[in-house]
């Protein structure tokens, strides 16, 4: 069953040309920053003006600080329409492989098995990452947000050196972290959030089915088929 990502927010934000109309929120733990929001309204949001935000009990206007953000409601004002999220599909589709700089002569191939597109995650923090609930952010220091319960203590910390160490040619490429910060901050911030995929499924369970009746099941099975094509070649 989908997951309603607005569970929990401490923070949410409205239109304030239409008072009471809820244009998304956040569980704020303590990472972000003041400017770390404005950061993300600008993503979710396609803004014709600079935007203004502002609490709606204290008046206090956002600014570009390292402040933490206050928990509250804040009124957003400027011409704007909800970005839309992004769907997943195929890597190649998507061009993904233009991010990847460590196989340069590799020809005719995705490059997606590059090692900057990986980093060693335990096994429950991969599966978080995978559903887009923990993410990092590249331009703030390589800082951990966590958008859901911060259940086990992550939100705020930095990621290890050694995975954006500029001297390594397989460091994680930031072009990546940002697209995945993108979509974390689409998923879990905009209205009720985008539903949590499933990507660890019990032993037993027809995967096929499962993917067929869940969320994004289009762009799913093409993931899926793709992966058990490259487990086969």
């Amino acid at each position: 069953m989908p997951i309603d990502h607005s569970l929990g927010r401490n923070v949410h934000f409205y239109d304030a040309s239409k008072p009471g109309i809820t244009l998304g929120g956040l569980i704020q733990s303590g990472s972000v920053t003041e400017a770390n929001f404005l950061d993300m309204i600008g993503i979710l949001l396609a803004t014709e003006t600079p935007l203004r935000v502002q609490e709606k009990t204290s008046g206090h206007v956002v600014a570009t600080t390292n402040n933490p953000l206050q928990p509250g409601e804040y009124d957003v004002y400027c011409d704007m329409h909800i970005f839309p999220l992004e769907k997943e599909s195929l890597w190649i589709h998507l061009g993904y492989s233009r991010w990847i700089t460590d196989m340069e002569d590799a020809v005719g191939i995705s490059k997606i098995n590059s090692l900057q597109n990986r980093f060693l995650l335990r096994s429950d923090i991969h599966q978080l990452f995978d559903q887009y609930l923990i993410s990092v952010n590249p331009d703030d220091n390589y800082k951990i947000v966590v958008f859901d319960d911060d259940y086990l203590g992550l939100d705020g910390w930095i990621l290890d050196p050694v995975c954006c160490d500029p001297a390594n040619p397989h460091r994680v490429s930031d072009q990546l972290l940002r697209w995945h910060f993108r979509q974390s901050i689409l998923a879990n911030m905009r209205g009720v959030g985008e539903p949590t995929i499933e990507h660890d499924f019990p032993s037993g369970t027809d995967t096929m089915t499962e993917i067929r009746e869940g969320p994004y099941a289009q762009e799913r099975l093409e993931m899926e088929f793709a992966s058990r094509l490259r487990a086969v070649g």
